[in-house]
């Protein structure tokens, strides 16, 4: 049965790190439907970028600090990176 799917290692997150994820992800959500509203404009699609590469950077910083496996958080802070790399090109 584990052929496909590999059991994920869970990390807890604390309650506050939960609530700013969770508002990262509804100000996501907000600034994706006035993109599409405005005809996929991309000044809102700027803060989507902007946004997904905050929340990687949280989850990376959270890794870091319970010690999970190296290739996990870095692989976040390099996804955090690209998006943050999105945000200044457009």
């Amino acid at each position: 049965m584990g052929l496909f799917f590999e059991k994920a290692e869970s990390v807890p997150s604390s309650k506050s790190m939960s609530i700013i994820k969770t508002f990262i992800i509804i100000g996501m959500i907000i600034f994706f439907v006035l993109s599409i509203i405005n005809g996929i404009d991309f000044t809102y699609m700027r803060f989507v970028f902007l946004l997904a590469g905050i929340n990687l950077a949280i989850t990376g910083f959270e890794g870091l600090n319970h010690k999970v496996n190296k290739k996990r958080y870095i692989l976040d802070f390099v996804f955090a990176f690209v998006w943050l790399l999105l945000f200044v090109i457009y």
